[in-house]
């Protein structure tokens, strides 16, 4: 059982010469199959002296194979043959997540072998069969696969970190059997790599799936079908381990000595070996073989004369992967720091407390370590990102100690209620945002509880929230919220969402704080917020809509319709704008066929009317309606332009107009004096004055009005803005700079004084 005289495990080059995939192989065949002797122990209802008939039976088959080797840093250093895992370990259930394993079994097998290319061969597929699931070893045996091939995927095999069995990954199959059974997962994961490979095995078959565990596949006999599937030979395989560590029947009984066989061959002798525990028990009911001195001496990988390796295997896998086999540990290494990329922004680590589930959260690396390494607590993973001090907007998160579970609470009145009750307060972990803050600038963190009145907070929609779920705990109240760790969110003002634009392949805006944080984390450039919403979903929506080139944005319908009927997909509303939300201007680059939108007309003035072509205010509301709205300043060949509608700083920059900024800010529209623009039809001049007269006595002059162009103060209490006259040229210039001015009236342009103030 278990491929005992392999000093390595599976090697896919090799495994099954036939592979054929609706029986086990004949153990006869292959040396590395030989290794299984040991699978009769599976067949529990016989004798041990009927074992070791069957074990003498099989023993003249040659030793040593070329199977995949173990790890390279595999090592038997520390091996006991009475000791080799100890009951904890073995019974550890809680050391992996399923996320963990998942994540586990994608760091150990980047499963990229090409059905095309074989098993790395090269050898050519032929047509025959469309019934093999794998592709021959032999290139005298090959095999054409009509229609795909059974158990692949993408021109890909599908290997064990990408299959399902019954809609369940086998991430999923081995967290579950492990707490139904209550076995450490760690001790499953290195069964499945000692008895079929399937944890490295970049081309698995279906052989390989079917008896995953070995289990109920004695070297003597065809495998028994009742024991077929991958979460059965897991299920029976736990079983069998978790009834030995409950005291049931072994041949190799816990606590007594007991003579161990070096090799299935009885003259390669064996010795007396004294069993510490349940564990070592169990491992020897599962493959009675234990390693020779020779075995233990040589270099992982290599075979021995009379070597048994199935124990040595699963020892030296363990360790190699897992740590001790004698303590408990988590399979994740503990974090050597926090990668928050936010100043200010430090981790909250969780961990569990492996005999009472209790769930332990802290913001410190120190208590992390010691509460792991110390006092046995398992360390689970990062939870979530807070604030190491307090900042605007943030409170305080109380940890408190009740009867052994842990609490977290951001309200005043529960942690006071609490310690009435006999909780002790153990200070502030981390600050967050109170639950009402937005989602839109922070990520919510819930209450989860469980039957036993155990809770913990996590944030949900992360594999952290997965983690405590399949712990039992389920959602129940909103807790606090907590900041991105990639990069800074600001808080919007309220009844106002952030709109975050990004750079990548297109510029792209989205509300949604975790689309900007994956989009970050996958190479994009951050470019803040570039302008807020409306949270009021009864407001006005924009429209989000993915086409051949990008993203586009309206709040037109008949273009969204027209859009999508041309081929778009409709993504929804990408968000709301109301009175409250900024003019956003559209741009649009033809030869690229991409959009920009900019609350921002510094930067869109530059830009428009160049490459951009200006499409005027994509949606919300123009400055000229805000209060102290920004008054723009244009030059041409011959004048100064000034204007407070940024529209029409867009439509004529770059023609004729060189954008030079915000001259100065202006009062709300129907406020203070209005400001009269005229325009001499003659020379092309414009001209302003807060001057009813000086208006009049202009358009009698054959000067015409264009209306109110802003307001200022009606006092003086403001900044002036001085009017200057050049009496080479005839034209005017108006600023608030003394500086100017004076610069101005040197070069003999004429001073005529205050024109208002702002």
């Amino acid at each position: 059982m278990h491929r005992d005289t392999s000093p390595h495990g599976r090697n896919p080059l090799t495994r099954h010469p036939a592979r054929t995939p609706l029986a086990c192989p004949a153990r006869t065949t292959h040396s590395s199959v030989i290794l299984r002797e040991a699978k009769r122990s599976r067949r529990i209802s016989r004798p041990f002296a009927t074992l070791t008939a069957l074990a003498v039976a099989t023993a003249g088959v040659i030793l040593g194979t070329t199977a995949a080797l173990a790890p390279a840093n595999a090592t038997l250093t520390g091996f006991q043959a009475g000791n080799i895992m100890s009951d904890a370990v073995m019974g550890a259930a809680n050391t992996m997540s399923v996320a963990q394993i998942q994540a586990f079994l994608d760091s150990k097998n980047a499963c990229t072998k090409l059905v095309s290319s074989g098993n790395g061969s090269g050898i050519p597929v032929v047509a025959t069969s469309a019934s093999s699931a794998y592709l021959s070893t032999n290139s005298a045996v090959t095999y054409q696969i009509t229609g795909g091939v059974p158990g692949t995927t993408s021109g890909t095999f599908l290997c064990l970190r990408n299959s399902t069995f019954d809609g369940q990954s086998a991430a999923q199959i081995i967290y579950d059997v492990s707490q139904q059974y209550q076995i450490n997962p760690q001790v499953l994961i290195v069964l499945l790599e000692k008895e079929e490979g399937l944890i490295t095995d970049t081309s698995p078959n279906s052989n390989q799936y079917q008896i995953a565990a070995g289990f109920g596949c004695p070297d003597t006999a065809a495998c028994n079908t009742t024991y077929y599937g991958f979460k059965n030979q897991l299920s029976n395989a736990a079983n069998l381990f978790k009834t030995v560590l409950n005291g049931g029947w072994s041949n190799y009984p816990a606590y007594t000595t007991v003579y161990v066989q070096y090799n299935p061959t009885a003259s390669c002798g064996g010795s007396n070996v004294y069993i510490s525990n349940y564990a070592t028990s169990a491992l020897y009911r599962y493959t009675p073989y234990q390693p020779n001195a020779a075995v233990l001496a040589a270099p992982p990988g290599t075979a021995v004369a009379c070597g048994a390796y199935g124990n040595s295997n699963f020892y030296s896998f363990f360790t190699d992967w897992f740590g001790s086999t004698q303590t408990p540990t988590a399979s994740v290494p503990l974090p050597k720091g926090c990668d928050s990329q936010v100043p200010g922004v430090g981790c909250v680590w969780r961990m569990q407390n492996p005999t009472t589930g209790a769930q332990l959260l802290t913001s410190s690396l120190d208590e992390l370590t010691n509460a792991v390494n110390t006092l046995g607590w398992i360390y689970i993973g990062q939870a979530f990102y807070a604030f190491t001090s307090q900042v605007t907007g943030t409170q305080p998160v109380y940890r408190l100690n009740n009867a052994g579970q842990y609490v977290y609470t951001i309200d005043d009145k529960q942690k006071t209620n609490l310690v009435a009750a006999g909780a002790t307060l153990e200070g502030t972990a981390f600050y967050a945002y109170p639950p009402s803050t937005t989602n839109n600038a922070s990520y919510q963190v819930f209450q989860y509880t469980n039957a036993s009145n155990q809770s913990t907070p996590a944030q949900t929609g992360t594999s952290d929230a997965t983690t405590v779920t399949q712990s039992g705990f389920a959602k129940s109240s909103a807790a606090f919220n907590v900041p991105s760790s990639i990069a800074a969110a600001p808080l919007p003002a309220n009844g106002q969402v952030n709109v975050y634009r990004l750079f990548g392949p297109e510029h792209f805006w989205t509300t949604s704080l975790a689309e900007r944080d994956s989009l970050i984390a996958a190479g994009w450039t951050n470019e803040g917020v570039g302008f807020t919403a409306s949270a009021d979903t009864s407001a006005t929506p924009v429209y989000r809509l993915l086409g051949p080139s990008g993203h586009f944005w309206t709040t037109n319908t008949h273009e969204r319709d027209a859009l999508v009927s041309s081929g778009w997909v409709n993504e929804g509303v990408g968000w709301y704008v109301d009175g409250a939300t900024p003019a956003v201007y559209r741009l649009f680059n033809a030869k690229a066929n991409q959009y920009l939108f900019t609350a921002n007309v510094s930067e869109a003035a530059p830009i428009a009317n160049t490459a951009w072509a200006y499409q005027g205010v994509a949606f919300g509301t123009d400055s000229t309606n805000v209060t102290n709205p920004p008054v723009y300043q244009m030059s041409s060949a011959s004048q100064q332009f000034l204007t407070a509608s940024a529209p029409e700083v867009l439509s004529i920059a770059n023609r004729g107009y060189v954008y030079q900024g915000i001259a100065f800010t202006a009062v709300a529209s129907g406020t203070g004096t209005p400001v009269a623009r005229l325009f001499n039809t003659t020379t092309g001049e414009h001209f302003w004055t807060q001057s009813q007269s000086e208006s009049a006595f202009l358009l009698t002059q054959g000067w015409q009005s264009e209306g109110t162009a802003w307001s200022v103060d009606s006092d003086s209490s403001g900044t002036p803005t001085y009017r200057l006259f050049n009496p080479s040229t005839g034209s005017h210039y108006w600023t608030p700079k003394t500086s100017q001015r004076d610069t101005l009236v040197a070069q003999g342009w004429s001073d005529e004084g205050i024109a208002w103030y702002t």
